[in-house]
């Protein structure tokens, strides 16, 4: 790559001045998982790692536990750590597409971090980021994520199973307790009035994908086939 020691330079000066993600994930519309306890902790703890050097464990974190959420700091810093090298082998392409990632909401600091990038790229590795990027969409765009959501809330009212889990973190002992000491009627209105939350909340993301692709944001075809299919599950499960 061309001016390496720059591109090192710029990145290392925009790391500093991008210092946390929850303060911007809350400003925005994304209608994913709110933050809970669980993943807040696990926020502050990928964060102390990253400061300590502990760079595999800190990559590890933020690619698989942090990125599949729509964490956008996450996917900034996955960028980050692939074009610098930190706990993975440096990979300027692939840091392209996971900033480009992380700028789909248009933060501004994200949008200038993978503008300075795409600058400094030739015409051939432009093409390699745009590879990468259409691949990592196809799991992690903030489309795909909803997709995603929206499917595990459908295969728990197919299942039948009252939905308790509203978040990530497990339900308390207390109330496994309570809901296994229920008899059958009060079961079943507890499991109606679970998916009842559900459906709304299914709902709502439905209205936020047919908003996405309403804004003719560009997407793969592929990508609006699968928001496709899951729109008409959706409705054929919560009619």
């Amino acid at each position: 790559m061309n001016a390496q020691p720059r591109l090192i330079t710029l990145l290392s000066i925009a790391a500093m001045f991008i210092v946390t993600s929850v303060a911007a994930m809350a400003a925005d519309d994304f209608p994913g998982s709110k933050p809970d306890r669980r993943i807040l902790k696990t926020q502050e703890k990928v964060d102390e790692l990253f400061d300590k050097g502990d760079y595999e464990r800190a990559y590890f974190i933020y690619r698989e536990e942090l990125v599949p959420l729509g964490d956008k700091y996450a996917q900034y810093m996955v960028g980050y750590m692939n074009i610098v090298g930190k706990g993975v082998p440096r990979d300027y392409v692939a840091g392209s597409a996971w900033y480009r990632l992380a700028a789909e909401r248009g933060h501004e600091k994200f949008s200038r971090a993978r503008d300075e990038v795409w600058e400094l790229f030739s015409d051939e590795q432009r093409l390699q980021s745009d590879k990468k990027y259409a691949e990592i969409r196809m799991d992690y765009s903030d489309a795909m994520i909803i997709v995603g959501f929206i499917e595990k809330d459908l295969d728990a009212i197919e299942k039948k199973a009252p939905s308790l889990q509203m978040s990530y973190s497990p339900p308390e002992p207390g109330l496994q307790a309570d809901v296994a000491s229920l008899n059958e009627a009060d079961r079943a209105r507890l499991r109606a009035q679970s998916n009842a939350v559900v459906a709304d909340r299914i709902a709502g993301r439905l209205d936020y994908l047919r908003n996405t692709l309403a804004s003719g944001r560009p997407m793969a075809a592929a990508e609006i086939e699968r928001i496709r299919e899951v729109e008409k599950r959706a409705l054929s499960a919560i009619k």
